[in-house]
């Protein structure tokens, strides 16, 4: 799913038509309230089991990265980081909040 490509172009700050990433995720929801199918059942169907698996793929591989070349506490740091940045990153590009 094209979708996916944007999601990972954008992880390693390629530029991303924020738009369309916005619009795609969130027609998800908007399908499935429109044929009252069950509660997000499309969106986690089609849209969220992979999203999530491949989400959990590249953070273990920015970890892994990261505990090649960090200290302890360095490695820490930067985690810490990364979590405060992803509250609004999520927010933000994937959800529109």
């Amino acid at each position: 799913m094209r979708v996916f490509c944007l999601i990972h172009s954008d992880r390693y700050n390629n530029c991303v038509n924020q738009t369309v990433l916005h619009g795609v995720v969130t027609s998800f929801v908007d399908v499935e309230q429109y044929k009252k199918k069950g509660p997000l059942q499309l969106y986690e169907e089609v849209f969220e089991v992979k999203f999530l698996r491949e989400t959990g793929a590249y953070y273990r591989s920015e970890a892994a990265k990261l505990k090649d070349e960090c200290s302890c506490s360095d490695y820490m740091e930067k985690v810490s980081n990364t979590f405060h940045s992803l509250d609004y990153t999520v927010c933000v590009k994937y959800a529109g909040l």
